[in-house]
């Protein structure tokens, strides 16, 4: 349980790491919509398309996927992207980028919540193992007495 809890925890800082180098060093670009598909069901009210694209990044031209809420553009239309230029992998369609914007707060909180967590199951299992240990002592305790009387 420890483990997947530390593993979250691990992920969850990965994306903020993402986040900030876009937020910190992040280039703006246009980019051009290789392919793309479209999930009606994607946990968004208006679904989420998930969008390959190519960025002229310094480097050469670079193929990134993105996504996006809802969108309705179609292959071989052009998209703003925000990428970090030494990751141009690490993309994200502009507009999506500018609403999670306010990221670090919940990113914060879901580590606090997490590390609690995982804590209380620290606490939990040590709690689990005194009791069969403090009983194992009260039986040694007696028959340690009883041993004396005989």
């Amino acid at each position: 349980m420890l483990f997947v809890i530390a593993q979250g925890i691990w992920a969850h800082r990965g994306d903020r790491d993402a986040y900030l180098a876009l937020r910190n060093r992040g280039v703006t670009a246009a980019a051009a919509i290789i392919r793309s598909s479209y999930d009606a069901n994607g946990g968004d009210p208006n679904g989420w398309t998930r969008q390959v694209v190519l960025i002229p990044a310094a480097s050469g031209p670079v193929q990134a996927v993105v996504g996006h809420h809802g969108s309705n553009k179609s292959d071989g239309a052009v998209v703003r992207v925000i990428y970090d230029p030494s990751k141009p992998l690490n993309a994200r369609n502009l507009e999506d980028f500018r609403e999670d914007d306010n990221l670090d707060l919940p990113a914060t909180a879901s580590i606090a919540v997490a590390t609690c967590m995982a804590l209380l199951a620290v606490a939990t299992m040590v709690k689990a193992v005194a009791v069969p240990a403090r009983f194992l002592v009260e039986r040694r305790r007696q028959h340690y007495q009883l041993s004396l009387r005989a």
